[in-house]
């Protein structure tokens, strides 16, 4: 085993046990309920809540002194109706699909594929079977979208059935058009029998009824969305060198692959995933560093809701006009921003690095 190798497996050992967490979230929803994302099925009652009380603020991190600006305001704050996921699937069809005792994985507001898939005009549902890691289909996950959102090369990506090696197993995704709107399958294989069969049946459910209760409409861009960079220009543009060191590369440490959901939000416009990892020793102290950036143009209708969450503490950062850690006692807790327009989420960093990474992607959006 060549030095390198022997270098990035010591560096990542001690970060599988928080790692093991980050994958279950990203087999079962990657980053709760579904509460609004726009143009999603329009609601006669219970409207996106506002929050009453200020997030409380944490000084443990250094920075310089900004002044941060009023909280945003986006025009088209969007709602949803509760229980927006049961319109989707039946209870019986998931019994079918995923046999008896599944239950409905809720996707945390701040999740950023589901504001950018909201941003589309668009939902994300999952759920999981009673044993995940034993039956036969482990999980269950639909995408609905505007047909005129979809990007050229996913249309007809996924039909028929297709199944592909990831990190987290083998993945399987089935698609179809249902009138106006788009709608794509997944599920993880969790035994050797590929749930080829079972997409197919669940896509076809989907597609019978999106169309009678689906009234997704995408938000136009606007001259002041972000234009979505390159991951590597963005890294050289906030000097990520000086930060994690200047041996980093682009992409996962384990050679994963760039996930179809996050490429299919990029190549629509809406949201980019930029991956990092310094593992060689040329970050400061020799430390390993493993940072992620997600940028959501367009993405400020669901601050209010992301900042309103109850265990958000909010958190000083120049040039931001809100700023928030939406759950601080977690493991790689990512720190959200916001110009007022779009949306930045930054994990896999501490304190001070996290929030100066964060103003110079602002700083650089803004040059």
């Amino acid at each position: 085993m060549g030095k390198r190798a022997v270098v990035v497996l010591s560096s990542v050992a001690a970060l599988l046990g928080i790692l093991l967490v980050v994958a279950l979230v990203v087999v079962l929803g990657n980053a709760a309920a579904p509460a609004s994302a726009p143009g999603a099925w329009v609601p006669t009652q219970e409207p996106t809540p506002t929050p009453t009380a200020a997030a409380p603020r944490d000084d443990s991190s250094p920075t310089a002194t900004p002044t941060p600006g009023p909280a945003p305001t986006p025009s088209a704050a969007p709602t949803s109706p509760a229980g927006a996921c049961t319109r989707v699937l039946t209870e019986p069809q998931l019994d079918d699909l995923l046999g008896a005792g599944w239950t409905t994985y809720d996707l945390p507001t701040e999740y950023m594929r589901r504001v950018s898939i909201g941003t589309l005009g668009g939902i994300e549902c999952r759920w999981q079977s009673e044993n995940i890691f034993t039956a036969g289909t482990g999980s269950l996950s639909v995408i609905i979208l505007p047909a005129d959102r979809v990007p050229p090369a996913f249309v007809d990506a996924y039909s028929p059935v297709r199944c592909e090696e990831s990190s987290d197993g083998t993945v399987c995704r089935a698609s179809a058009f249902a009138g106006d709107y788009w709608v794509m399958t997944q599920a993880l294989a969790a035994s050797d029998d590929l749930p080829t069969q079972m997409l197919e049946r669940a896509t076809g459910h989907v597609a019978s009824t999106v169309g009678a209760t689906f009234e997704g409409t995408a938000r136009q861009r606007q001259a002041d969305w972000l234009l979505l960079p390159e991951c590597e220009d963005l890294a050289r543009d906030i000097r990520l060198d000086e930060i994690i060191g200047t041996g980093y590369e682009h992409g996962d440490p384990w050679g994963a692959s760039e996930a179809p959901e996050d490429a299919m939000i990029r190549e629509a416009g809406v949201a980019v995933v930029c991956p990092w990892f310094s593992v060689d020793g040329s970050g400061p102290r020799g430390d390993s560093f493993f940072p992620t950036a997600i940028l959501a143009a367009g993405g400020a209708w669901a601050w209010e809701a992301i900042a309103g969450l109850e265990s958000a503490v909010a958190v000083d950062v120049e040039g931001a006009v809100g700023a928030v850690i939406p759950r601080p006692g977690e493991p790689w807790a990512t720190l959200f921003v916001t110009d007022g327009v779009n949306l930045i989420g930054v994990y896999g960093l501490e304190g001070a690095d996290r929030i100066l990474v964060a103003e110079r992607i602002l700083g650089a959006l803004q040059s």
